[in-house]
C-alpha cells in the first residue's frame, strides 16, 4: 500500500466533510478498475460479484492509441455505506488486493456517487 493511495482517500473524505457530510452519513460508493481484455474483465467481475449486496458493471472503454487495442472498465457499486474512514480504507485495500491478484488489472480508486441535489442541500 502506498502513501499516495491513502492520500486520495484522505482528500475525498476531506472534500465530503467540506460539503457537510459526516462519518455517519451513508453514501453509495463506486470502486473502479481497468482490465486489459474482456476475459480479464469478466473474471474480475466474477470475483467482485462474490461480494453480496454490491452491483458490478463491465463495459468496453474507448479504443486506445494503438489500433485495435481496447481496455475494459469494471465498477463495483456499493449500497449506501457509512463514510467511516476505517471502513472505507478497508474496502479500498480489499479492492486493491483483488486487482493485484492477476496481471492485466489496475485499480483506479473509489469515488462517492452523489446526486447533485444532495450536494446542493448539504452545501447550503
Amino acid at each position: 500500500m502506498t502513501g499516495d493511495h491513502h492520500a486520495t482517500t484522505d482528500d475525498l473524505l476531506r472534500a465530503l466533510a467540506s460539503l457537510g457530510f459526516e462519518a455517519t452519513d451513508r453514501v453509495r460508493l463506486r470502486f473502479g478498475f481497468d482490465a486489459e481484455s474482456s476475459t480479464e474483465a469478466v473474471e474480475l467481475a466474477r470475483e467482485l460479484r462474490a461480494r453480496r449486496g454490491h452491483r458490478v458493471h463491465v463495459g468496453p472503454k474507448p479504443l486506445g492509441a494503438a489500433a485495435g487495442t481496447r481496455r475494459w472498465g469494471v465498477a463495483l457499486k456499493t449500497p449506501p455505506t457509512p463514510l467511516d474512514e476505517g471502513a472505507i480504507r478497508r474496502l479500498d485495500d480489499e479492492m486493491l488486493a483483488i486487482a493485484r491478484r492477476r496481471p492485466g488489472r489496475r485499480y483506479l480508486g473509489w469515488r462517492p456517487m452523489l446526486e447533485p441535489l444532495e450536494v446542493k442541500q448539504r452545501a447550503s
